[in-house]
């Protein structure tokens, strides 16, 4: 009988089969990945510009007491501090960027602002001198393709009867 040197076509269909799935799996393991890695970088941007956010406003607060607060148009706020400097927080919903006195920071075209909410708070029956109101900004950044809100929560207390904080409203909102 004579020896066959070679494969034969099963055999080779065969493998050509394991080669491709193989192929395929990796193919699908390395798409994962990248976009686990651009999900992580994203998510690190969002949550990196938030905590500057909320410093650079909390310096301020945290700093200087607010002598009052004013509503300056459509998404802005300007503070007025003891020291008679001001501050003003502004967000820009078209260009998506966020001011706050001399800070900006511009979201990426996946991200945007989702709509700002501003509460006031003012609590009776507390001792003099002491903080009885609140006010509270919320600025939501939402992202498409990641889930959560990765916005800005500031909350800050105040003694009402020494801080003129009126009903502040952005004019997405009613009063």
């Amino acid at each position: 009988m004579r020896e066959k040197n070679g494969f034969t076509t099963v055999e080779l269909i065969t493998t050509f089969a394991l080669v491709m799935t193989i192929t395929l799996l990796l193919f699908e393991l390395v798409v994962s990945l990248k976009q686990i890695y651009v999900n992580v970088a994203l998510k690190s941007l969002l949550l990196n510009k938030q905590a500057i956010m909320e410093q650079k406003i909390y310096d301020d607060f945290n700093n200087k007491s607010i002598t009052t607060a004013t509503n300056c148009g459509t998404n802005c706020l300007t503070f007025t501090f003891e020291d008679s400097t001001e501050a003003t927080l502004q967000i820009d919903k078209e260009n998506n960027l966020f001011t706050y006195g001399d800070y900006a920071a511009k979201l990426e075209s996946s991200s945007s602002f989702g709509d700002i909410n501003v509460t006031n708070k003012v609590v009776s029956n507390v001792a003099e001198g002491k903080n009885n109101a609140m006010i509270i900004i919320n600025i939501p950044i939402e992202s498409t393709t990641l889930e959560g809100n990765y916005g800005v929560m500031v909350l800050y207390q105040y003694d009402s009867r020494t801080t003129s904080i009126g009903d502040i409203v952005f004019d997405n909102q009613t009063t």
